[in-house]
């Protein structure tokens, strides 16, 4: 449970960690500097724990590594709970094992998290302490007039606050983390969107779980015991849980359903931000954790506008027009459900205009129709509340006004010719991708399927090579592909964004991936133009 804990928390510290500039408040360096010190604690809490019970069936008892560090009421006792417990009978004894336990969880950070220059100052400032605490201890009124609790929360506080000596890549990054926490900037949308995130009741439980655990003392009170007292408990505690298991599994069924949605709402409570791939909203709206790390973490892959600015050469040697058509994330335009506000308009991430404004100096055709969309949302709903791809309505509001965009600019790749294609329309219904990714084995049971209307077409068949090449993976293969979400009933049944596309160019289009377009070359024919859908928070 320990490890499992530590993996938990130490996502929590990532996301503190890597928060962009925008996006860092005091809560949120508060969180990660927490976040860090209990997962290295659970860590080796955890290992202690494995080694210890391990060494029960040899019928010896090791001691534990770990004994309640956070329950310390000085910088000396603190260090000497990081290991076996000794005694020590002088002051000055104390200080040199304080100092070697120092130094051993140093170099066990280092081993785990890396290591940076600045640790050699952490260890000089713990070494302060250490001085600190032998000149406390001979002082009256810290030994008597202070109350231990108040001891406690110092000796903690101060651990807490020196750790970014240890996951800081340099002395000035720490130095701002601690600016940032005792002079917090004006909030943000960024900063207020990162604060919702590390405030959720999963947050919450994780550290008061996590914190809570590392006050728990030692199970070495189990070891102690007689071999024969060992095996009692262990038979007494199995027999227990296999009868507790074997009495509620008939009972399951006669549970009422107003206690299952309680049990539902409870669960819902406690894992409030979803998983590591969905965040669940306000409303039962269900959002990809990779739309909302956009607007708080710094990006750790190259992002498509530099794979675009590396293509536009080659299509630009062979006569062809590059044309981005950037889809709003589902936050974009939704923000509402994940941080409550009223908003006049869309939200951006950071950088997403500057990377317009560089692909449109470097020449390519940029059609953002974003400020349109916010527009529409008001007449139309443009997302699934439990999916993560557009509605069907809100792509054929994009490809209408592509079709009017390319009409304008590219006429030449137009047919005037109207053509004959067999509509029908539809109605499909799907639970959705981010509450299958909730509740990968019974989703039925937590989500309705949601429904959409749309018009699949067949017929739009071209003989000649097409002058129009579109790519954008699921964004234009969703609704024609079987393992997307709304998938057709026949491999013969269209209704994607290629397909919309075409019956309004007069001509059918082809579909490539824009790693295919570096390897390959266009087919020969004047007016050629590719068309990269492209999700907007990648850019």
């Amino acid at each position: 449970m320990k490890f499992w804990l530590a993996v938990e928390i130490y996502k929590t510290f990532r996301l503190c960690q890597l928060a962009l500039p925008e996006a860092t408040s005091a809560w949120s360096v508060g969180v990660g500097m927490l976040s860090f010190g209990l997962a290295f604690g659970l860590s080796v809490s955890g290992a202690s724990d494995f080694f210890v019970a391990l060494s029960w069936g040899t019928g010896r008892s090791l001691p534990s590594l770990l004994d309640r560090p956070f329950g310390a009421a000085g910088w000396a006792d603190f260090w000497q709970r990081w290991g076996t417990r000794a005694e020590v009978g002088q002051q000055g004894m104390a200080l040199s094992v304080g100092w070697i336990r120092c130094t051993w969880f140093l170099l066990s950070v280092g081993l785990w998290a890396g290591f940076h220059s600045v640790m050699g100052v952490w260890l000089i400032v713990q070494s302060m302490f250490l001085m600190l605490d032998l000149w406390l201890g001979r002082s009256a009124f810290w030994q008597h007039r202070i109350p231990q609790g108040i001891k406690v929360v110092i000796v903690m506080l101060t651990f807490v606050l020196g750790l970014p000596l240890l996951y800081s890549e340099g002395l000035k990054v720490a130095w701002s983390q601690w600016q940032t926490l005792f002079l917090p900037p004006a909030d943000n949308l960024y900063s207020l969107m990162l604060e919702a995130r590390l405030s959720t009741s999963r947050v919450c439980w994780l550290l008061s779980l996590g914190g809570a655990l590392m006050l728990l003392p030692s199970p070495e009170w189990f070891g102690n015991r007689s071999v024969r007292s060992r095996i009692g408990i262990k038979i007494v505690g199995g027999g227990l849980c296999g009868v507790g298991v074997i009495a509620t599994l008939p009972l399951l069924p006669m549970i009422p359903d107003s206690f299952q949605e309680m049990g539902k709402h409870v669960l819902g409570r406690l894992y409030s931000d979803g998983n590591s791939e969905v965040y669940i909203g306000a409303q039962g709206w269900l959002y990809p954790q990779k739309e909302l790390d956009r607007f708080v973490q710094r990006p750790t892959q190259v992002r498509q506008t530099e794979t675009l600015l590396k293509l536009l050469p080659k299509l630009q040697a062979q006569g062809v027009h590059l044309l981005v058509l950037p889809v709003p994330d589902k936050i974009m335009l939704q923000p509402e459900f994940v941080l409550p506000a009223s908003y006049r308009g869309p939200i951006y991430p950071p950088g997403y205009h500057a990377a317009l404004h560089s692909l449109k100096e470097a020449g390519v055709d940029v059609l953002d129709l974003t400020s349109k969309l916010w527009l529409s949302r008001q007449r139309r709903p443009l997302h699934f509340r439990q999916d993560s791809h557009w509605r069907w309505e809100a792509m054929k509001e994009m490809v209408v006004q592509l079709a009017r965009h390319i009409r304008e600019h590219y006429p030449q790749v137009i047919k005037d010719q109207t053509p004959l294609v067999d509509a029908f329309f539809i109605e499909r219904h799907a639970i959705g991708d981010l509450a299958q990714s909730l509740r990968p084995s019974t989703p039925d049971s937590w989500w309705v399927p949601e429904t959409t209307h749309l018009v699949s077409l067949s017929g739009l068949t071209d003989a000649e090579p097409s002058p129009v090449v579109v790519c954008g993976e699921e964004l234009i293969r969703v609704y024609d592909d079987s393992q997307l979400s709304f998938p057709p009933e026949t491999s013969d049944s269209f209704a994607g964004f290629p397909i919309q596309l075409a019956a309004l160019l007069g001509r059918a289009v082809l579909t490539a991936d824009i790693d295919k377009l570096f390897r390959t070359s266009m087919p020969s024919f004047d007016g050629k133009l590719v068309i990269c859908v492209i999700q907007a928070g990648d850019l």
